[in-house]
């Protein structure tokens, strides 16, 4: 397992990067390091936790009063549960060109949440501007737009 971790100062949280925790299951990286940590993220690389170790490891999080996020799988007894889907492409003509901005639909649900699902384009900047753009976008107007398929590798 290699970490990173970064100098603390009294301003900052503390926090410590796992790189890849190996063979190890990152379930049990994450319950070391509720201990010590206000925030950890780690993956359950597409699957659902069991109930029984959720509970556990929920319970131990409580304790620390930390904040846990999972991504890329399930994990029963979460608070917030938040999930994203790419739904269109801009910038791609004729199979040709470069990916200029995204579309993402989003949908958060929760304990004492009703479902919200919303919709925002991640534009790239263009020559002369500077940083990412976040715009809403109205589903009626998404609907528009035509879906493109992207396959990545990771």
């Amino acid at each position: 397992m290699y970490a990173n971790i970064p100098p603390h100062s009294a301003s900052t949280p503390r926090e410590v990067h796992l790189i890849d925790p190996g063979q190890a299951d990152p379930l049990d990286a994450a319950s070391i390091c509720i201990e010590g940590l206000d925030l950890v993220v780690t993956t359950v690389h597409g699957r659902d936790v069991p109930p029984t170790r959720a509970r556990a490891l929920l319970a131990r999080n409580r304790t620390h009063a930390g904040i846990l996020a999972i991504t890329d799988g399930h994990m029963p007894g979460l608070d917030v549960t938040i999930s994203s889907r790419p739904v269109a492409y801009g910038g791609i003509e004729q199979s040709r060109g470069l990916i200029r901005s995204i579309t993402l639909e989003t949908t958060v649900h929760g304990r004492g949440i009703a479902q919200r699902t919303g919709r925002y384009t991640l534009t790239a900047p263009t020559f002369g501007e500077q940083g990412l753009r976040w715009t809403p976008v109205s589903v009626d107007a998404a609907a528009t737009h035509l879906s493109r398929r992207l396959a990545v590798a990771q």
